[in-house]
């Protein structure tokens, strides 16, 4: 029977490195990826945003509209921005 010669660190090292790179380039790539994508699709997504928060403001000035209409004048003064902070939140 031969015996087996031990596998030293640089044998481990040649047999690792193969690997490494695969994972480095593999993580590259996803960065380039994610790269193209934001480059792509960030004026879409910022028309969305904006649409979302056009909304949210347009919801807001019903809410106070209704809320003048509502409560006597004095005590929509004193509480209205207590409300629209629990609204916030």
């Amino acid at each position: 029977m031969e015996e087996e010669t031990p596998i030293t660190w640089r044998k481990r090292v040649k047999m690792a490195l193969p690997h490494a790179g695969l994972y480095f380039s593999l993580f590259v790539y996803l960065l380039a990826g994610a790269a193209v994508f934001y480059w792509l699709e960030y004026e879409a997504d910022e028309k969305i945003q904006s649409a979302k928060l056009d909304r949210i403001k347009h919801d807001y000035r019903m809410i106070e509209a209704a809320l003048k209409e509502m409560a006597p004048p004095e005590a929509y003064a004193a509480h209205r921005d207590s409300i629209f902070q629990e609204l916030a939140e």
